[in-house]
């Protein structure tokens, strides 16, 4: 699987439907994700989503490879 640099990324919004679609993530394993890796769980619920930029930062595969999903499904543009 090609990853994507925090720079080339940071204009991409991770949504919650993209986390959906990837495998059926549900809203409290995400907020469970951020406790783990101290995201803001208000400003991601505000945006709809995450920064890519905030996602590859923790270095978890998953949050890469929704990176990478949302990247290839050509939405979350700012």
């Amino acid at each position: 699987m090609e990853t994507i640099s925090a720079a080339a990324a940071e204009d991409i919004i991770v949504t919650f439907e993209h986390l959906h679609a990837m495998g059926g993530h549900c809203h409290s394993g995400i907020r469970e994700f951020c406790r783990r890796y101290g995201l803001d769980w208000g400003a991601a619920l505000k945006r709809g989503g995450f920064l890519a930029s905030e996602a590859l930062a923790t270095g978890d595969a998953l949050a890469i490879a929704a990176v990478n999903f949302a990247r290839k499904m050509g939405h979350g543009q700012r």
